[in-house]
């Protein structure tokens, strides 16, 4: 988080905001490729980036977007939302055990997943960018 507070300095909430997704992405496909023990920690690692980026630009991101004064009725929208999301996982996973695709499949699709939020978030900040 304290690396992405300086990358949301640097860059911007908007430019970084895109690219949140991707290490989780990879952790998954870490996740797929390998059985071993230590690429769990890897896959951790690469998990843990991604609200750790997403926790630090969403924020500055709406600020950026919206300013602040209207900040904390888009964070308590954007958070339930999210809660909301992250309720349906485990419930979509259990349909996919339930028709015996496998956990290596699952991790891939939820890579692939990862790569077109990543393209539909950036399209859709672009064009938010533009038009300012």
């Amino acid at each position: 988080m304290l690396v992405a507070g300086r990358l949301v300095d640097r860059f911007g909430a908007v430019r970084l905001m895109p690219f949140h997704l991707l290490p989780m992405g990879l952790g998954m496909v870490v996740l797929a490729a390998f059985d071993a023990p230590p690429w769990v920690a890897v896959y951790l690692l690469l998990a843990a980036l991604t609200p750790g980026i997403s926790f630090t630009a969403s924020v500055a991101m709406w600020a950026e977007l919206y300013g602040v004064r209207h900040i904390g009725a888009i964070k308590s929208l954007s958070s339930a939302i999210s809660v909301f999301a992250s309720a349906l996982g485990p419930a979509f996973m259990g349909v996919l055990f339930d028709a015996d695709i496998t956990m290596d499949a699952v991790c891939l699709m939820f890579a692939l997943y990862t790569l077109v939020g990543t393209a539909l978030i950036w399209q859709v900040l672009r064009g938010v960018s533009a038009r300012d």
